[in-house]
């Protein structure tokens, strides 16, 4: 976890709207979500919490780099092609890696994303 990281924020609001939405969301649950949202508002704006963030993507890529001497020595595996491996592996190819491969459930997600980044797939 990346303390002041917003994306699991993000990614959270998003699935409330759907819940939304969807009508699947009760007042009770609906409250406690807004209430929890304000709070995280209001820690942001009130401490320094957000100042000096990274993303859990950017923090990959510095670890990563902790570790390995070179990252253009490396071939790196991506497990899944959701939306945080997308934004790792945009981290990842900026470094230009000897190689990036995506293995993913979905196949056809799996080339999508490689295609983007000219990695492999691995089924």
């Amino acid at each position: 976890m990346v303390l002041g990281e917003a994306q699991i924020l993000g990614q959270l609001k998003d699935a409330v709207r759907a819940a939304e939405q969807a009508g699947a969301l009760g007042s009770t649950l609906n409250q406690l979500f807004q209430r929890s949202f304000a709070v995280a508002k209001e820690v942001r704006s009130s401490t320094e919490i957000g100042a000096h963030s990274i993303s859990m993507a950017a923090a990959s890529v510095r670890l990563a780099s902790q570790l390995f001497e070179n990252l253009q020595d490396i071939r790196i595996l991506f497990v899944g092609a959701g939306e945080m491996n997308e934004l790792v592996a945009t981290h990842f190819a900026a470094k230009q890696p000897k190689g990036m491969v995506i293995a993913n459930r979905s196949l056809d997600r799996a080339e999508l994303l490689a295609h983007r980044f000219g990695a492999d797939v691995m089924p």
